[in-house]
């Protein structure tokens, strides 16, 4: 009969473009999945000098966090600043002071520490940044990563990936820096700290060696 042709065909529509979406869904890069609705906005970086930095009021229920940076020495332009993250108390955690460690979802990684790698500090490859800002309207602590992808020479312009984390408490390891997104940086770069304030808007860090200009070239 004609209606039930007509029936049947709008049944077999529906049909082919449910499959096309979830074939889409399926096809899209796992990185786009950790991408938040908003913009971390109202950013205050925290500045780490040598040593140990206590930061208050860390964590969403007001824990102070203290952090190690230290510097590894390697003799050949290529040392590096270590950060050790730690924060007091929490649910379910043994000591007075607990590691956090920064965990990755795609694959899934947790890292006790986190390292840049400055070379020659006016060419910053890497850089580990702390700030107070908001994150889909909540007051965070946040971290940045901005890492160039250099592939020939450190004092060339290059692409970066930032990443974005902020703290969370899980079941299973307490406190964790979680990243929340990763993506690429819209132009390149010679210094991973022009990237963070042309494209982040993250003030850039005291005694900051690179070049003036908007890529951080000299």
């Amino acid at each position: 009969m004609p209606g039930q042709s007509l029936a049947r065909a709008k049944l077999d529509s529906m049909r082919c473009k449910l499959a096309l979406v979830i074939v889409a869904a399926l096809a899209m890069p796992a990185q786009a999945a950790d991408i938040p609705a908003a913009k971390p906005l109202d950013l205050v970086p925290i500045d780490l000098a040598a040593g140990i930095t206590p930061i208050p009021g860390f964590t969403q229920d007001n824990r102070p966090a203290r952090v190690l940076k230290a510097w590894r020495e390697n003799g050949n332009g290529h040392g590096y600043f270590t950060y050790v993250i730690t924060i007091s108390g929490g649910a379910g955690q043994e000591g007075e002071w607990n590691l956090v460690p920064v965990t990755v979802p795609t694959p899934w990684s947790a890292q006790d520490m986190l390292t840049d790698a400055p070379h020659a500090f006016e060419d910053m490859a890497r850089s580990v940044r702390f700030a107070r800002g908001r994150l889909d309207q909540e007051p965070e602590v946040l971290l940045f990563t901005a890492t160039r992808e250099i592939k020939e020479s450190y004092g060339q312009a290059t692409p970066v990936t930032f990443e974005l984390y902020h703290v969370v408490v899980t079941d299973e390891m307490g406190d964790v820096f979680e990243r929340v997104r990763s993506w690429g940086s819209a132009k390149n770069y010679c210094n991973a700290d022009m990237a963070l304030l042309r494209e982040v808007g993250l003030r850039l860090p005291p005694g900051y060696e690179g070049g003036e200009g908007q890529d951080g070239c000299l």
